[in-house]
Parts: C-alpha cells; sequence; structure tokens
C-alpha cells in the first residue's frame, strides 16, 4: 500500500488506509505500507502495526511527493516478493510506483477520493494532470468511495467502466457506537463541556475544503437557548482560511460558545462524539468522511452539506442533507434537531442502523479481499478465469 501520508501526520486517508490495513489482517492479507517521513522527529522509519509493516521513507521538504514516488518504486524493485500495488489516494508520489508495476505485470489498483469538486481546492499543473490521467487509465482496478464519483471516474475517456468499483470507506462499528446516558455526561466532563450545554460538534481540518466557516457564519443570527459549538481539526496551510475562521468566531453572538481541540486522539474525537448532541459537516467536496461514518456509528444525530460522499452515507437516512451555500437551512435544522430530542433519537438510530449494514469495517475489508483476488486471477479469456471475485467486491 502507498500513501502521501500516514498518522501522525494528518491525514484522512491514512487513517482509513490503517484502519482497513488491520481489518485485512484477519482476512490473510500482510500489508507494506509505504510513505513519507516528511517529518523525521515524529514517526519512525520503520513501524509494526497489526497486519504489517509501515515504511517511512525519507524525502526532502520541497518536492516531497516526487521524491516518495522514486523512493517507493525503487523499494519495489528491490523488495520484489509483493502481489498488489494498492494506492490510497493519486499525486505525484504514485505516478512512478503505478508504471513500475505495470511494467512488471503486477495489478495495481487506486482508491481515491479525486473528483471534480474537490480538484477546485487542489489545482493541477498540465504535466501532472497527464502523469494522473495516464495512471487513472493504467491502473488495473479504480475504487470510488462514492456512487457519483464511480460515474464521473468511469467516464475518462480510454478506460473500461468495469474498471471502476464503488467501494465506501469503513468504520469501527464497536470502537465508535453510541454512549449511555451516565457516558454522555462523563464524556463532556472530560472534555470540559457543560453538562446541560446544547453541543454542536464537527470534526475536520479548518480549511475551505471542509468549509467549517460556514457552520459558524449560520450560527451568527442565533437567538434562543445557547448553543456550544465544538470545533475539531487542526488549522488549514491558507492564512486566509485562518483568518475567515477568527473573522467567523468574533462575529458569534453571546447565545453561541465555542471550544476549539486542534488536535485529538482517536479515543478522543470517541469521546467528542458519544458527547455531542448533533453532528454538522459543512464540506464543500468529500470523498467519503470518517468524521461523518464515526459520527453515525456513535448514533449521532447528522446534518451535512448534500456533496458526494456525504450523499451517500445520509440519503437513505440516517441523517438531514442541507444544500451547499444555505446557512439558513443549515442552522434552522440543527436548531430544530436541538429542540426535538425525539428527532435526534430517531436519526441517530437510524444512523447506526445505515452503518451496521453498509459500513462496518469488517465488511468493508471482505470486500477489497475479493477485489484483490480478482485482481490475481486470470484474466477474461484465459483458463481458470471466473467473474465471481469481482461481483463479490461490487456488492
Amino acid at each position: 500500500m502507498l500513501f502521501g501520508a500516514l498518522p501522525p501526520d494528518f491525514s484522512g486517508a491514512g487513517i482509513q488506509g490503517l484502519r482497513l490495513l488491520n481489518a485485512l489482517a484477519r482476512h490473510g492479507v500482510e500489508t507494506q505500507a509505504l510513505t513519507a517521513q516528511r517529518h523525521p522527529a515524529s514517526a519512525p522509519l520503520r513501524e509494526s502495526v497489526v497486519g504489517g509493516q509501515i515504511r517511512r521513507l525519507r524525502v526532502p521538504a520541497r518536492g516531497w511527493a516526487w521524491f516518495l514516488g522514486a523512493a517507493s518504486a525503487a523499494w519495489l524493485l528491490r523488495h520484489p516478493r509483493w502481489d498488489i500495488l494498492h494506492v490510497h489516494g493519486l499525486g505525484p508520489f504514485a505516478w512512478l510506483p503505478l508504471t513500475l508495476a505495470r511494467r512488471l505485470g503486477r495489478p495495481a489498483l487506486i482508491k481515491t477520493t479525486v473528483s471534480s469538486d474537490a480538484a477546485r481546492f487542489q489545482p493541477v499543473g498540465r504535466l501532472r494532470e497527464r502523469a494522473l490521467s495516464a495512471a487513472y487509465r493504467g491502473a488495473d482496478a479504480v475504487v470510488a468511495l462514492s456512487r457519483d464519483l464511480e460515474d464521473e471516474l468511469g467516464s475518462i475517456p480510454g478506460r473500461r467502466s468495469q474498471q471502476v468499483i464503488a467501494i465506501p470507506n469503513g468504520v469501527d462499528s464497536d470502537f465508535f457506537r453510541p454512549p449511555t446516558e451516565r457516558e454522555r455526561v462523563t464524556e463532556r466532563s472530560r472534555l470540559g463541556l457543560p453538562p446541560d450545554a446544547r453541543v454542536v460538534a464537527t470534526l475536520g481540518r479548518l480549511n475551505a475544503r471542509k468549509n467549517t466557516v460556514a457552520l459558524l457564519q449560520a450560527a451568527q443570527g442565533h437567538v434562543g437557548p445557547p448553543v456550544h459549538i465544538v470545533l475539531a481539526g487542526p488549522d488549514g496551510p491558507d492564512a486566509s482560511d485562518r483568518q475567515m475562521i477568527s473573522a467567523a468566531l468574533a462575529s458569534l453572538p453571546a447565545t453561541v460558545q465555542v471550544t476549539r481541540f486542534e488536535n485529538l486522539n482517536a479515543a478522543e474525537v470517541a469521546a467528542l462524539l458519544r458527547a455531542a448532541d448533533v453532528f454538522a459537516l459543512t464540506s464543500r467536496a468529500e470523498g467519503m468522511p470518517n468524521a461523518l461514518l464515526e459520527a453515525m456509528a456513535s448514533g449521532v444525530a447528522c446534518v451535512a452539506t448534500d456533496v458526494a460522499g456525504s450523499r451517500d452515507l445520509l440519503a437513505r437516512g440516517g441523517g438531514a442533507l442541507v444544500p451547499l451555500d444555505d446557512t439558513t437551512a443549515l442552522w434552522r435544522t440543527i436548531v430544530g434537531l436541538l429542540d426535538s430530542p425525539s428527532d435526534r433519537f430517531r436519526l441517530g438510530r437510524a444512523a447506526r442502523a445505515r452503518v451496521d449494514s453498509s459500513f462496518a469495517l469488517p465488511a468493508i475489508a471482505r470486500r477489497y479481499r475479493a477485489l484483490y483476488d480478482s485482481l490475481l486471477e486470470p484474466r477474461p479469456g484465459s483458463a481458470g478465469y471466473t467473474a465471481g471475485s469481482l461481483e463479490d467486491a461490487r456488492q
């Protein structure tokens, strides 16, 4: 598996990838995870995890992605006992390893969150765009996290639509679970939140794509019982995003209090979700948001903007979707849930049921194992070919 970043570096794809790696171990999959050591003091070069090893490759700060690609390709040549290359995300770091896998006749798949919506927040130059397009066309399979993305990727010129497979992110539904009332009170005490507050939580990097500022802007006209908003996640790299967050915070009325947590570990995230009354996600673009999955598994009533990924999770129940950029509808929906414990309970229970039926991590790991098996089978028209594993991956 190849990653642009893994924890402790902040990366939703990395967090999800490590969870998948651990779950795949139960299906007999041994994994070597390759990534960059961009901050030498933060993580070791080699680390053992359940199901395999993490190898962090030294790269310079400038142009690190291209160097990671070259270092990863070199590592794959020096250690030839691998069957499949699984790339998480797609960037300059992926092009050389994918090209190498093609030359060696080894199957490769890309799990991607890239979409035309998300591309607006990470523009690419012409050379990089051509390299990424060639990588897509050359992969044996592309895993799309949402149905919208599956349709979009299936229309790329030069690729066969059957190469694109929708497999969503998964969530550990034992770790993220609904709380008892006593646990809710305990978690609020641990986090320093008032026991009787009406708590709205959001998780994610504070940047333009996650659009957290929209939640704060929506709350600026709040009248009525006090609301406590919890922002959990690090700042984005863009100074203008930080300035917008600061301006929005300064414009909140006295009836809206805000607590900020920049870095929470997994246990603290689970505690926050058990403490929340409502979870809000105001993203402008998503692949399939881990935070929303975790909130659903925790039985929290969820409100999200109607974008790909979030739409896959909530369109069939378990939460409310609101139009992008409609802050009036966003806040009206949030306050309506805060005012109605019965509606919160109903949505939270439906969200948990949706996770159990479609997004539990063990079931997602089984689908990846089936996809791996299909990629290692003989190709159509050759002896021994069967489409059974690929159908298992699609279900």
